[in-house]
């Protein structure tokens, strides 16, 4: 992910977006961040996850003998997580 302000590569698994509370800075600028659900990214992550799950990922978990049926959950998942985006907290 990048920094609203400076463009600073953040990454998801890094200190800065995963410290607890609400208060997140970046660790370039120092300036503060939230993370929110950016709802076009989540609009065109949906039918392609929707697609994806049915056309492709389920029935090769069906031919190997699974059920397939927690793969619903866990592609739900990454399109909820690939749907957050950082923006800036402070007002300019």
């Amino acid at each position: 992910m990048k920094g609203p302000q400076c463009d600073g590569g953040i990454g998801v698994f890094s200190a800065a977006l995963n410290s607890f509370g609400t208060n997140k800075t970046c660790p370039y600028c120092n300036k503060k961040l939230r993370m929110r659900i950016s709802w076009r990214a989540l609009l065109l992550l949906l039918p392609v996850g929707v697609l994806l799950h049915f056309f492709v990922l389920k029935p090769v978990v069906m031919i190997t003998g699974f059920s397939g049926s927690g793969l619903a959950a866990i592609v739900g998942t990454f399109i909820a997580l690939g749907s957050f985006r950082l923006y800036s907290n402070e007002s300019e």
